[in-house]
């Protein structure tokens, strides 16, 4: 019941926070590809989908983002044999925009899932901190650009680029 509740009052927190934030188009979904790097393994390539809200009412430069990626092409081991990383991550985000206001400098910090797969073993998943840094390019009202470097535990990370349409 407590779980519920507490549920509730986050849900509700941010229903009244994202409107004013208002008329930037505080919501954004979009996608991206990436280098993911991981100790001992040859870069891989990966893919990147998520979505996020700003959340000035709360306070300015304050948002929340999900992130779903997955490995298309596994980073290879110095064995030959390859490894699969699959994450799921929720953040905190910070967002300042520079002079000009098209560019902006991102933080985010949060927890992440991580699931490796290696060929030569069974799958293995646990949650760890994560964090990340990043920029953006504001082209239009609802499209932006982005690039972000994230860091998910100590042996694995992924810099990805991408696009945002923001809502």
């Amino acid at each position: 019941m407590q779980r519920k509740l507490v549920l509730g009052a986050m849900v509700a927190g941010l229903a009244t926070a994202a409107p004013a934030a208002g008329a930037e188009n505080p919501v954004y979904f979009g996608g991206g590809v990436g280098i993911q790097s991981a100790t001992g393994h040859d870069d891989g390539l990966g893919i990147a989908a998520k979505g996020g809200a700003q959340l000035d009412g709360v306070a300015p430069g304050f948002g929340v983002e999900g992130e779903l990626t997955t490995s298309l092409m596994d980073p290879e081991g110095a064995n030959g044999l390859d490894t699969s990383f699959t994450t799921l991550g929720g953040y905190a985000t910070y967002l300042v925009p520079l002079p000009d206001r098209r560019v902006s400098l991102k933080a985010r910090l949060g927890l992440a899932w991580v699931d490796s797969d290696p060929e030569w073993a069974g799958s293995d998943s646990d949650v760890w901190v994560s964090w990340g840094l990043g920029g953006q390019y504001r082209v239009s009202s609802q499209l932006s650009a982005f690039v972000e470097h994230t860091r998910y535990d100590s042996d694995f990370d992924q810099l990805t680029g991408g696009v945002l349409v923001h809502f």
